[in-house]
């Protein structure tokens, strides 16, 4: 969804200079039950919805979306929270849907959709969040189904290394090295009708020697036409299962029962 590549370029900004203790120890151990890419029974094709999107209050839908995502009051003890940046992530997201060879409208829909809070974390680990509303559950299916896709791994991680590399020049940074981004389904727990979640980690070496692990955690939930996106950007450890899990379930626990 746009939100999620959004999203991305906005923590590449923040990856390309961040810092942090790289002795850190990981402690991200999760329990869950959904695994990334698996396909949900509904999404073993998608569905043909005959041309014509059915009718639909975008006002009321938009305002919908706004009530779901991430709002300052939604940041856990010690966190910061900002307004989200107006960015254009547009030719990102067609990267995305060329290389997966999916329509563009199924990463970047005209549906009515909000971006949420920016979540700093005390030691820099950052949240994302959005919410698209769909006029329909058949329209909103394709938005999942289009990043459990076999070719997501590799068109996801080209999309993000061009993204990475581009915010480093963007800020000036001419002696960083990307190496290539590595893709993993994530276990997460079973929400809404449908979940994604999957890990992109990259590692970004300066010239005077320093090395950042940045860790991506991407999670998609669909709950009847709507769809949640959230991204948890972390560098050197990723941010620990339960924080992710309990922040997703605060969007997805907003979503109307017969939405």
């Amino acid at each position: 969804m746009r939100q999620l590549m959004c999203a991305l370029v906005l923590a590449a900004s923040v990856a390309a200079c961040g810092g942090g203790d790289d002795d850190a120890d990981a402690d991200s151990a999760s329990t869950t039950t959904t695994t990334a890419l698996e396909p949900a029974p509904q999404d073993t094709a998608p569905p043909d919805t005959g041309g014509a999107a059915p009718a639909q209050d975008r006002a009321a839908d938009q305002a919908l979306a706004e009530s779901i995502v991430l709002r300052a009051g939604d940041a856990p003890a010690g966190w910061t929270s900002e307004p989200p940046d107006d960015e254009d992530d547009s030719e990102y997201d067609r990267r995305y849907a060329e290389c997966v060879g999916v329509p563009f409208e199924h990463v970047d829909p005209d549906f009515p959709e909000a971006r949420g809070h920016d979540l700093t974390a005390p030691d820099d680990s950052e949240v994302s969040s959005g919410a698209v509303v769909a006029p329909s559950v058949e329209a909103a299916q394709p938005l999942l189904a289009a990043y459990r896709d076999p070719d997501t791994p590799a068109c996801f991680t080209d999309v993000l290394e061009d993204v990475m590399l581009d915010a480093l020049a963007e800020g000036g940074t001419t002696d960083a090295t990307v190496q290539r981004p590595t893709f993993e389904p994530l276990p997460f727990a079973d929400l809404g009708d449908e979940t994604v979640a999957f890990r992109v980690t990259m590692t970004i070496s300066g010239g005077s020697g320093q090395t950042l692990e940045v860790f991506a955690d991407a999670i998609l939930v669909r709950s009847g036409r709507v769809a949640v996106d959230a991204l948890f950007l972390s560098l050197f450890e990723p941010l620990p299962a339960a924080t992710s899990e309990s922040l997703v379930r605060v969007m997805v626990d907003r979503i109307p029962a017969n939405a």
